[in-house]
């Protein structure tokens, strides 16, 4: 299933040329791509102290300051002609330490394990059959419900829940999460199945 006219890519498209320009202007103060990249990186490890003392409210701001980070690095690549294969292979990486750092502050929050463990098991199954299908050409974007859009901003909104002391409905939406992931997990077998050759 391709969701090309998903909720998320359309707001993406939406907001391209918004971050386009903010991408250009951090590019034109000497800002690099790959510093962004590891700035949301690091705060997600402060991430995992705060957690651990339950402030939740700073845990929130960092999540949304990394997440802005992982939409502007790609921007400042693009606007700065710094596209590179290292540059993705390195957001890729922080990609996903970065949701399983945020996934544990979940845990340290009070949210369930299980909700925790099944959550970041699954998230990482979805990624790594976008890897696959894209190793065997096949292009993966826009293919199943939970991409890695979506994934942060259900995180987002379990933070929430949690600043707001809602702590099982963030549980709940944890595991909520899972099954979506679950559910994208077939969409993506069967999409790479379906496309590749042989």
């Amino acid at each position: 299933m391709v969701c090309d006219n998903g909720m998320l890519n359309r707001l993406r498209r939406f907001l391209n040329p918004t971050l386009n320009s903010i991408g250009k202007a951090l590019s034109n103060i000497g800002m690099a791509p790959n510093v962004i990249t590891l700035t949301g990186l690091s705060l997600s490890f402060v991430s995992l102290f705060l957690a651990a003392f339950n402030q939740v409210l700073l845990v929130l701001l960092l999540y949304v300051i990394s997440l802005l980070a992982d939409v502007l690095d790609g921007a400042v690549a693009r606007a700065s002609n710094k596209v590179s294969v290292k540059g993705a292979l390195l957001d890729s990486i922080s990609d996903r330490v970065e949701e399983l750092n945020y996934v544990i502050s979940l845990g340290f929050l009070g949210v369930d394990l299980i909700a925790c463990l099944t959550f970041m098991g699954t998230s990482h199954i979805v990624s790594y059959l976008r890897a696959l299908g894209e190793k065997n050409s096949v292009r993966m974007e826009g293919v199943g419900l939970m991409e890695r859009g979506e994934r942060g901003l259900l995180l987002l909104l379990c933070l929430f829940l949690i600043a707001l002391k809602y702590t099982y409905f963030a549980t709940l939406t944890l595991y909520i999460g899972t099954v979506l992931n679950i559910l994208t997990i077939f969409q993506r077998v069967v999409y790479v199945l379906g496309n590749v050759g042989g």
